[in-house]
């Protein structure tokens, strides 16, 4: 007599669970790794957050009616889904030569220095520079409570180091966000020849943020996003995600002010 295979068959709610075991297990790994080789950050926060609600849907996936794994399922997908969107949004660059000045935005430093994901954006802005060296570059970014000075001069520096001539580096160190990144780079533009058209450097899941911004502020922008490693992937987007529906929502209600950093 042949056993039966009907307690051999997983069932979907049991795959499930697993995967989101799984899923779980992996985003807390990158997690992990991302505390050990970049900074703290609100973007770890959200993905142990993020990790713990999947555990917790796979916990009861196979314990609640077929609506409630539906809802469940659908709040896990939903941020991989507006992820893939935004990964999208940067996955391209659109610089092509013709723009008359460099605009790299900051994103914190560690004391004096650049930070990996600083200095990955100025990297690409060195490459761009190199290949048109007659462009200014103007390196946003001020201080913040953990920096002992401001972005811009630490950029300004890391910049010198790589070979950038001084004189074609401009400072501007008074904004907090990515809307007065813009908004105080366009005061610097406008004295610029042809300072309207111009090519941003930011991370990629920053790109479609960022282009937003630079439209708001009046520029014709094109732009090149910096590589994210991927145990940053998580962290980096769910934060964005959340900065995206922030800018959203102060744009709705306060459509000329700021939206967010």
């Amino acid at each position: 007599m042949k056993p039966s295979n009907d307690k051999a068959r997983i069932t979907a709610p049991e795959a499930a669970r697993v995967l989101c075991f799984v899923f779980a297990a992996v985003l807390v790994i990158q997690a992990i790794i991302t505390l050990f080789c970049a900074n703290f950050s609100v973007g770890v926060i959200l993905n142990f957050v993020y990790a713990a609600f999947v555990c917790l849907c796979g916990v009861l996936l196979g314990k609640v009616g077929r609506v409630l794994r539906i809802i469940a399922t659908a709040a896990i997908v939903a941020p991989l889904i507006f992820g893939c969107a935004l990964l999208a949004c940067g996955a391209k660059d659109n610089a092509d030569g013709s723009e008359n000045a460099i605009i790299v935005l900051g994103c914190g430093i560690d004391g004096e220095r650049v930070s990996p994901k600083l200095a990955r954006r100025l990297d690409k802005a060195i490459e761009y520079f190199n290949e048109h060296p007659d462009k200014p570059v103007i390196v946003s970014g001020g201080q913040g409570a953990q920096e002992d000075i401001p972005e811009s001069t630490a950029m300004k520096r890391y910049l010198v180091s790589k070979g950038v001539p001084d004189e074609k580096i401009i400072e501007e160190s008074n904004s907090t966000s990515t809307f007065e990144n813009f908004e105080y780079s366009k005061d610097i533009a406008d004295t610029l020849p042809g300072g309207d058209k111009i090519v941003f450097v930011t991370s990629r899941f920053h790109i479609y943020r960022a282009s937003r911004y630079a439209a708001g502020a009046g520029f014709e922008a094109h732009h090149i996003g910096a590589r994210v490693p991927f145990y940053e992937l998580p962290s980096n987007y769910l934060r964005e995600m959340l900065a995206v529906v922030k800018f959203f929502n102060w744009e709705k209600i306060f459509p000329k002010n700021e939206a967010g950093g």
